[in-house]
């Protein structure tokens, strides 16, 4: 405020002499039409840093810039308050010069105390936003129409296994790509058959072919993990067909089409997202990256740490978030087992994201202001023990440019890991389900944390009794041939600590 607001005289008629002016009458006219002015122009202030935002698609309309939410939105709204306070305090002023009645004064002088706390709260909750609000924004790629299958619409373009180029030629471009008819509809089938008896044994009083059954998911200790993410509580799980995709031949071969060959497969679990229609929870959308962005490019993510040790599966899932940019390129992946309808519920992806996410890096600035705030409505960095995940806000103008990727059952998505993605809810009759697979190049893994990848994956095969499901491929992508005397270990089925 330029100065203290004008304060009432105790009798208002004190301050006058009794007559009218015709000056002061052209005064209070002039003072009221600046009013409306500055009213008018100055809010308009705040539309300009849209411009560019607008020109890359980036609408915010129904967004929180809206509803001033944002710095920018802040700054023209508190100038504006300012301006409309003095122009009020001075038409006061010019009142009390005049023969107006005290009734009026008070009236006058009671929206002058108003815009005076207008302008305070204006202030205070400026100092709450971000300052990190809108940085990146500007890099966001433009948004990118995603073609459909020809044969259906109701799915996306995909490729063969041997349509190598193709497929090399998508992925450069959109940030991801499918293969189509990976694994068999009766390789489907077992899957399917063992994620329902994995809960059938796990959660008392599921049974898959009661869906009313489905929400005792909901009221477990693990619940928060089916809710949020219709995912299992435990980070790694081997059963006999989940290992045999993990190793099946075209699985492998689409990995190898994009990372080329010498590459290791991830240890993971499956997700199952329940038919909203029959009474299933929704899962959360989101949009993420699985990456820490600063430490990704600097390389201090603490990956070679990771030592595998027995009670420790969660260091497989530290793989994603600890990954390094000079080990890339890093290919997330999702191997689907029934026919995903838009309205099912699954992958988001913002295509053409990995082309722009160094510059998208660069406009960041510092990593320190960006940890999460409670109550913030912006982007955050959620910090992990070396590694991290980028979150977007709903209200990013990001969403604008996720797009659902609808597979058809046997399809295998790959995507590049600085493509940002994440999920929608299941919001049909029907139920999705999916088992995670990525793939990342053996040649940056040191020897001992190769060995002793290698040898936790070798315990937990011996302990599930499927050391015999191991193939030739298998051999190789999950670095057995790290393991001194490989081949015999697998005869005897000793273990590399024993």
């Amino acid at each position: 405020m330029t100065e203290q607001p004008w304060k009432m005289p105790n009798n208002p008629t004190d301050t006058f002499d009794g007559s009218l002016s015709t000056e002061w009458e052209l005064e209070a006219l002039f003072l009221h039409l600046s009013l409306y002015l500055l009213l008018f122009f100055i809010p308009s202030l705040s539309t300009h840093h849209m411009d560019k935002s607008r020109a890359h698609g980036n609408d915010q309309s129904s967004t929180a810039g809206a509803s001033c939410g944002h710095v920018e939105d802040y700054e023209a709204a508190i100038l504006a308050a300012n301006a409309e306070y003095d122009v009020k305090k001075a038409f006061v002023q010019s009142l009390a010069r005049t023969a107006a009645s005290s009734e009026v004064l008070a009236k006058e002088h009671a929206h002058l105390n108003m815009l005076k706390r207008r302008h305070a709260e204006l202030v205070k909750a400026s100092r709450q936003v971000p300052c990190t609000l809108r940085r990146g924004w500007l890099a966001y790629p433009p948004r990118m129409d995603i073609p459909r299958d020809v044969r259906d619409p109701n799915f996306a373009v995909a490729f063969s296994v041997e349509d190598v180029e193709a497929a090399q030629s998508w992925m450069a471009k959109y940030g991801f790509v499918i293969f189509r008819d990976v694994i068999s509809e009766e390789d489907c089938r077992a899957t399917r058959n063992e994620i329902w008896s994995y809960l059938e044994s796990k959660v008392p009083g599921f049974r898959r072919d009661d869906p009313e059954t489905w929400r005792v998911l909901s009221e477990t200790n693990t619940g928060r993990y089916y809710d949020a993410y219709g995912l299992p509580p435990d980070p790694v799980i081997v059963t006999r067909q989940l290992v045999r995709n993990r190793q099946n031949c075209n699985v492998i071969r689409a990995f190898k089409n994009i990372l080329g060959d010498g590459i290791l497969v991830s240890q993971d679990r499956w997700c199952l997202y329940r038919a909203t229609q029959r009474g299933g929870v929704p899962t959360r959308n989101n949009l993420h990256l699985d990456l820490h962005p600063w430490r990704y490019l600097d390389g201090n993510t603490q990956i070679e740490d990771l030592r595998y040790e027995e009670g420790h599966d969660h260091e497989f899932s530290l793989e994603i978030p600890r990954s390094r940019a000079e080990d890339g390129p890093h290919i997330q992946g999702v191997l689907n087992l029934l026919d995903n309808l838009e309205e099912d519920g699954g992958t988001q992806l913002v295509p053409g994201f990995h082309n722009a996410f160094m510059e998208w890096k660069l406009e960041l600035g510092k990593e320190s202001e960006w940890l999460f705030k409670p109550g913030q409505h912006s982007n955050w960095l959620h910090p992990g023990n070396g590694g991290a995940s980028f979150k977007f806000h709903e209200q990013d103008p990001i969403q604008a440019l996720a797009h659902r990727i609808p597979l058809k059952q046997g399809s295998l998505l790959l995507w590049d890991q600085r493509c940002v993605h994440g999920s929608r809810p299941n919001c049909s009759s029907r139920v999705r389900m999916a088992q995670f697979i990525r793939a990342f190049r053996r040649a940056p893994l040191s020897k001992d944390r190769a060995v002793a990848r290698a040898c936790a994956i070798f315990r937990k095969l011996k302990a599930a009794q499927l050391l015999d499901e191991v193939s030739g491929s298998g051999m190789e992508v999950f670095g057995f041939h790290d393991l001194p005397d490989a081949m015999d270990m697998m005869q005897t089925g000793l273990s590399c600590l024993d």
